[in-house]
């Protein structure tokens, strides 16, 4: 298997996020704030906390394995 194909096994295009963080939050201490989108499926969330974020990665990435 070449690396290519390794890394598109790893790193599926339905599982792609697009994360844009707003200019005044401090990531280093956990203060996340912005808006994300699932590439795929055009969702998307703006987010207050590290938290939100990851509920929104959780829902789309669970919607997506339930798929056939």
């Amino acid at each position: 298997m070449s690396d290519d194909t390794r890394e598109r096994v790893a790193l599926p295009a339905e599982r792609a996020f697009v994360v844009w963080l707003r200019g005044d939050c401090r990531p280093a201490a956990q203060d996340l704030r912005g808006r994300a989108e699932h590439v795929r499926s055009g969702a998307r969330v703006h987010f207050e906390s590290l938290a939100e974020l990851l509920a929104f990665l959780v829902n789309v990435t669970s919607a997506d394995a339930a798929e056939p």
